[in-house]
């Protein structure tokens, strides 16, 4: 899977897992999903990372929920991409 794939699957994850109204190619890498300008609590980050387990067969170790997994769209590709070799 290449890194644009995966950005693109990591942007659907999250539009909807946030019932957000836009495309996924309308949400930028920089969006900020958490804190005052974010739109991601406790709860949407839960379903958030259900979605990104169940999409990209992957496990979101506990000791990773932190605020900068979840800062922009970006870091979540990131962290994605570091997992899949994981998994092989």
């Amino acid at each position: 899977m290449t890194k644009a794939e995966i950005n693109h699957r990591v942007r659907e994850a999250v539009v909807k897992a946030l019932d957000l109204p836009i495309q996924p190619d309308q949400l930028p890498e920089s969006e900020p999903l958490f804190g005052a300008d974010g739109e991601v609590d406790s709860i949407l980050s839960i379903k958030l990372v259900v979605e990104l387990e169940e999409t990209f067969g992957i496990e979101v170790d506990d000791d990773d929920l932190t605020e900068e997994l979840f800062g922009t769209v970006a870091a979540l590709a990131e962290y994605v991409e570091k997992k899949l070799p994981a998994r092989r």
